[in-house]
């Protein structure tokens, strides 16, 4: 078997035939695409909506925080030996 240069989007033929698997074909194919339909999707939605590049010096990331926190859920304390160890 010659050493070819592969594309890296063809998962099939970088292994040889008797360590190929139609798993790792599809993991590593599918992945590639989602990466790529959420780009196009991404671009699409950028041009539609006209929204603008947003700094994140220009972000608010604590107005409303406290009511965040406030409602996030409590742990209970552990109820014997084994919930303490596992803690």
């Amino acid at each position: 078997m010659s050493h070819k240069h592969v594309p890296i989007t063809d998962s099939a033929m970088q292994l040889p035939a008797s360590r190929w698997f139609v798993a790792h074909h599809f993991t590593a194919d599918q992945t590639l695409s989602f990466d790529a339909g959420f780009f196009i999707i991404w671009a699409i939605s950028k041009l539609y909506y006209r929204s603008r590049w947003v700094s994140a010096d220009k972000m608010d990331f604590f107005t409303g925080l406290d009511i965040v926190e406030a409602a996030t859920y409590d742990e209970p304390p552990p109820k014997n030996l084994g919930e303490k160890i596992w803690k």
